[in-house]
């Protein structure tokens, strides 16, 4: 499933800008399907998903100094979505850019 949402992310040309936040136990699986290169917030616990949903977007603000007013779409990998969801959520980046 991580494979799948991430080369649709490639795809698009969003995975440039998308981190994945996981737990320590999936960080190697995710490494070996794809890649070592891949941006991983490794959550130091697991919490469950609000948990790391608040782990990354700190690490975001604080570390990677996003602006708080940056768009920020959480992904979770279970669901199926078709690429037509992912060119939308570029073109919104793209329009939420502009202002």
């Amino acid at each position: 499933m991580v494979q799948r949402v991430w080369g649709q992310l490639e795809t698009v040309g969003l995975s440039d800008s998308s981190v994945i936040a996981t737990s320590k136990m999936q960080r190697d699986m995710i490494h070996s399907q794809i890649g070592m290169d891949v941006p991983l917030i490794i959550e130091p616990e697991r919490r469950d998903t609000f948990p790391a949903i608040a782990l990354a977007a700190s690490y975001l603000f604080s570390i990677q100094n996003v602006s708080e007013d940056e768009v920020v779409v959480v992904l979770p990998v279970d669901p199926y979505m078709d690429d037509s969801f992912f060119r939308e959520n570029k073109r919104i980046r793209a329009c939420s850019n502009r202002f």
